[in-house]
């Protein structure tokens, strides 16, 4: 048997490397990452900001869009109504009858027939 490594026996070859840092660099890493973090603090807080004063601008939006809304009867629009911002209700029906031409899909009654795609 020699020569024979034991392969197909149940044996395996294992190696094991071992590498070291010193202690400077080690101290250098931690420095390091300390400083990132240090600056990453005020872009945070910047980004707080930002992100809080955005939120404060939309709601302002919407209260005052709540407050100018004017509802009208779906049945009945006024010229009068034009230009303020219109809240309107109603049911909605349609007697057309809606195809697509490239499926051949047709639908009566229907708003809208959106076709969606996958492979």
């Amino acid at each position: 048997m020699v020569g024979d490594s034991g392969v197909g026996r149940g044996f395996s070859d294992t190696v094991t490397e071992t590498s070291t840092r010193s202690w400077f660099s080690r101290i250098g890493g931690a420095f390091t990452g300390a400083l990132v973090g240090l600056n990453l603090i005020p872009l945070a807080c910047w980004l707080i900001f930002w992100n809080e004063g955005r939120a404060v601008d939309t709601a302002r939006a919407l209260t005052e869009g709540a407050g100018s809304v004017v509802t009208v009867a779906a049945d009945r629009p006024a010229a009068a109504r034009e230009g303020p911002l219109v809240h309107v209700t109603g049911p909605l029906d349609s007697s057309a009858t809606l195809t697509d031409s490239d499926t051949g899909v047709t639908v009566k009654g229907a708003v809208a027939l959106h076709r969606q795609v996958e492979m």
